[in-house]
């Protein structure tokens, strides 16, 4: 399992968001140092589970491309760069975000450079005036590609991604978010009102009123056409952003962390998660998330067969960012 992370150095909440992410206030920033140290500790995680996790700040000073100064302070949201694919040529693709807040708009150059130079892949740009969030809005499901819109992603774009059901034979299925009738946490992005198994399982757990009333039936007839089953998630859940979860499924860890002295430079949290899948050969894998999963999606997850480690993301919450924004899996 390949992800992308870009290390939150720039990282920062200077101002409210336009676009429905109710989560950003600048009279509450973030404190840089502990979001390093919580970013840190996710990278770390996910390295310990056999995770390879590409830097992208690391990539970008070897083909000598620089930040300019303190600016794209949510770059480190990696999810949101593109969605990654593999055509019916064997070939990987990145179809490039277009990016609706102003701000986001300069990462564009630096993933492009990334996907293209670094990773070999052929990036597919998105038209002028539509606008596209990557991962955070697009999630494949079995022979179909989940697309949330209505707050970043536009219902205009659906048309032109069609060139993905094209390339991979797999059916967009849109899916239009809006803001619940309750509370005040908005579905910006599709990420942030679902969490999807989707490697040796099919299933999702999504909070039903972050979605019209239609979309939401027609994500229960696909997951159920698939296979899969649908679990209802509480405003809870989705408002504390621990649906925003990374899945590694058990297929993709490698247990090469064979005695205590070894396991003992590890986390604990990462320790026990690999004593757990050790003795219990029916564990299918692990979700990270943040420690604000109450103890209702803490249950469910472990009942689905999956051991769960939980950490600290305050800071990411403070601009509407959890563990999968932190993580642009790559296919």
């Amino acid at each position: 399992m390949d992800v992308l992370m870009f290390k939150p150095t720039n990282f920062d909440v200077l101002g409210k968001d336009k676009h429905g992410n109710t989560h950003m206030d600048p009279l509450n920033r973030p404190d840089v140092d502990l979001a390093l140290t919580e970013w840190t500790q996710l990278a770390d995680s996910l390295r310990a589970l056999s995770v390879n996790a590409h830097l992208l700040d690391t990539f970008l000073d070897i083909l000598g491309l620089n930040l300019p100064g303190t600016d794209l302070p949510d770059i480190t949201f990696t999810a949101n760069s593109a969605f990654t694919f593999t055509g019916k040529d064997s070939h990987k693709y990145a179809l490039l975000a277009n990016f609706r807040p102003e701000r986001r708009r300069g990462e564009r150059e630096y993933f492009d450079s990334f996907f293209r130079n670094v990773l070999g892949y052929t990036t597919i740009s998105i038209p002028p005036g539509l606008y596209f969030e990557g991962a955070g809005d697009a999630i494949p499901f079995g022979d179909v590609v989940f697309v949330g819109h209505g707050f970043r992603t536009t219902q205009e774009t659906l048309k032109f991604l069609e060139i993905v059901e094209t390339m991979t034979g797999k059916r967009i299925v849109p899916l239009e978010l809006k803001k619940p009738t309750h509370g005040v946490a908005i579905p910006y992005h599709m990420d942030t009102a679902m969490m999807v198994f989707n490697r040796n399982d099919r299933v999702v757990i999504a909070y039903p009123d972050a979605f019209a009333e239609s979309s939401y039936a027609l994500l229960k007839k696909e997951i159920q056409r698939c296979g899969g089953f649908l679990i209802e998630a509480s405003y809870e859940e989705f408002a504390n952003l621990s649906l925003n979860a990374v899945v590694v499924p058990r297929s993709d860890i490698i247990f090469q962390l064979d005695s205590e002295e070894c396991l003992s430079i590890v986390d604990e949290k990462i320790r026990c998660a690999m004593q757990e899948m050790r003795k219990n050969r029916f564990l299918r894998g692990v979700v990270i998330t943040s420690d604000t999963a109450n103890e209702r999606l803490q249950n469910t997850i472990q009942v689905l067969g999956y051991h769960l480690i939980t950490l600290p993301l305050s800071e990411f919450h403070k601009s509407g960012g959890g563990a999968f924004c932190l993580t642009k899996i790559l296919e």
